[in-house]
């Protein structure tokens, strides 16, 4: 996997947040914070953020 393919991400607004779906696939991030790693330490690639965060509009991915 290429560095590229990782991203970070954060809540958009200034709220804390929860995304659940099957076994891997969790993440929790208060106000302010942001994650690279689903809860079970697997990094975050932009195709899981495109097809499960993305969809809701409750994340964003950080640009650095």
């Amino acid at each position: 996997m290429e560095r590229e393919d990782i991203v970070r991400v954060r809540v958009k607004g200034s709220g804390g947040a929860h995304f659940a779906q099957g076994m891997g696939q969790t993440l929790t991030l208060a106000a302010g914070e942001s994650s690279d790693k689903w809860a079970d330490g697997s990094p975050i690639t932009r195709a899981e953020f495109n097809a499960l965060l993305a969809r809701d509009g409750v994340f964003e991915i950080v640009e650095e």
